[in-house]
């Protein structure tokens, strides 16, 4: 097999998918999913190339393998020439012709979401360490004073959208969770510790800091993090994004509560998906999940079961992970993971997540010495 090899099977099987469907085009952007129906990939997601940034450094550095690295530099270079905005952050989803464009998330309508904006910013500053090139650097920090200065409120919490065009945060007003600001805004703590390593400069630990304290008091004593604003509900893929930021901010910078938070964090998530059989949303007021539980998900509560709890967490759900690799024969398509069970999307951020979170759990020596966290 072609292609960087981490030593499981499944690992090397997703890599190739990522370097070999054309998931990634041409041009460097990462498209969201390959529709196995449809025989073609959707619009391109700079929040999900920032993902790839970091998941192709990742299996540089587990394999061994140079290649990724000039695949996340193409990466890179797409974010600069197509999706930078003069505000300092990144647009969101470039949609092809024949899409149904969202107005709210395509790049014509000059909305700049902080979260994705943050991902891209981790996997900026991680590139320009592993290269050595100014540019990614100097676009890093455009990102992150972008973050700080723009878009956090005096809570800690950062502004979830900014309007390009009107150059002033919006705030759209539906009840989607990441349309608003919350907990899982932690996971742009990420780009803020590694940009704060880089440079030295303090205002982007604290900027860190009091984005996670206000993640923690979104926390219930059971673990839970509210997700949902008013309704109090909780999505199991943000609830893990809070996890997981709160962790890498905790142990990065030495902050015991930050990471205990997480731990209570990934134990409630472990038992709210159940090994694959729990649901997507709890809903307080009527006690119970609703919807499936996701690819992602299972790949995020797998991979803080490998970095918290005593023997990676239970088999079950890496094995429930595991099945929802598609190894059908459509064309584009073997190797990722789907999105959900029974799907048709084979999903790159849940590809990418899933070679993260298997790689800890069949390579946790080489997986946590590559110290990225996709």
């Amino acid at each position: 097999m072609s292609g960087p090899r981490a030593g499981d099977p499944a690992v090397d099987l997703a890599a190739r998918w990522l370097l070999e469907s054309g998931i990634q085009s041409p041009g460097g952007g990462f498209h969201a999913w390959f529709d196995l129906d449809a025989g073609r990939p959707s619009f391109l997601y700079t929040e999900i190339t920032g993902y790839g940034i970091t998941t192709l450094l990742l299996l540089a550095r587990v394999s061994g393998d140079r290649g990724p690295v000039a695949r996340a530099v193409r990466a890179a270079e797409w974010i600069l020439s197509a999706a930078a905005h003069p505000c300092g952050g990144v647009l969101t989803r470039l949609y092809a012709g024949g899409e149904d464009a969202d107005p709210l998330y395509s790049f014509e309508g000059g909305r700049v979401f902080s979260f994705d904006t943050a991902m891209v910013l981790y996997g900026m500053v991680l590139l320009a360490r592993e290269t050595g090139e100014r540019r990614f650097l100097d676009a890093a920090r455009s990102m992150a004073l972008f973050l700080t200065d723009r878009m956090q409120a005096a809570d800690g919490s950062l502004l979830p959208v900014f309007d390009g065009r009107r150059g002033a945060p919006f705030i759209p007003g539906g009840s989607k969770w990441s349309d608003q600001a919350g907990p899982f805004h932690a996971k742009a703590a990420l780009g803020l510790v590694e940009i704060f390593r880089d440079t030295g400069e303090n205002r982007y630990r604290d900027s860190a800091v009091r984005l996670c304290d206000f993640a923690l008091a979104a926390q219930e004593e059971s673990g839970r993090f509210i997700t949902g604003g008013r309704s109090a509900t909780t999505n199991l893929h943000p609830h893990c994004y809070a996890a997981e930021g709160l962790l890498y901010a905790g142990g990065a910078l030495g902050i015991p509560r930050f990471v205990d938070a997480a731990r209570r964090g990934a134990e409630w998530a472990l038992r709210a998906a159940d090994g694959g059989r729990g649901g997507e949303t709890f809903d307080p007021s009527a006690g119970r999940f609703s919807g499936a539980v996701r690819t992602d998900v299972l790949a995020q509560a797998t991979r803080l079961a490998a970095l918290l709890c005593p023997g990676g967490g239970p088999d079950g759900l890496r094995d429930a992970l595991r099945a929802r690799q598609y190894l059908g024969d459509a064309p584009g398509g073997r190797g990722g993971f789907l999105y959900r069970g029974d799907g048709r999307h084979v999903n790159s951020w849940c590809t990418m997540f899933a070679i993260h979170a298997l790689a800890l759990a069949s390579e946790p020596d080489a997986a946590r010495e590559a110290a990225i966290f996709v």
